[in-house]
């Protein structure tokens, strides 16, 4: 049996997923949770980027397509398998200040260890209607990886859009 990497100082473990053709990295920290076929329950009056909501456990979550928050192709039919990272929003725009969130992603590719010296701020912004989401760039031997900032992928309006049409469950 093979062990996790350890943590070393000045050393995080990320997540690597694909969204499109973007690959993306996300603090091991900020993933509550990987689920595969998991079936998204429709929610009326959802925003646009909401595609439903899923029940785990005790908790109903919103779950948001990464693909259609971010203006790329709708991709795979909402019957299709599909990959949900229950994530961690740590932002406060709600009174809680954190959120649990389920973001459909097309791919989960890997774990890496990452020094936090290795990591460059944005050259440019890849996602014009989220000037503020990158908020760093790692480069792997195979491609860049883009560290998200989802804190800054949703205002407080639609958040507790997501919030009020979950309620509705």
């Amino acid at each position: 049996m093979s062990t996790p990497p350890q943590d070393e100082p000045g050393n995080d473990l990320y997540l690597q997923y694909q969204v499109g053709n973007e690959h993306f990295a996300s603090a091991i920290t900020d993933v509550f949770l990987i689920m595969n076929s998991f079936s998204i329950i429709r929610v009326p009056g959802s925003p646009a980027s909401m595609v439903g909501a899923i029940n785990y456990g005790n908790m109903i979550l919103p779950v948001v397509n990464m693909r259609l928050k971010l203006g790329m192709w709708p991709g795979k039919a909402q019957s299709e398998d599909h990959t949900i990272l229950i994530m961690e929003l740590n932002r406060n725009l709600l009174r809680t200040g954190r959120m649990h969130m389920g973001v459909l992603v097309d791919r989960v590719s890997t774990i890496h260890k990452i020094s936090r010296s290795s990591i460059e701020p944005p050259c440019h912004n890849t996602f014009p209607l989220f000037p503020n989401l990158i908020q760093g760039l790692v480069h792997t031997e195979e491609l860049t990886l883009k560290i998200p900032d989802t804190g800054n992928l949703f205002e407080k309006e639609e958040l507790s859009g997501m919030l009020k049409a979950c309620e509705k469950l």
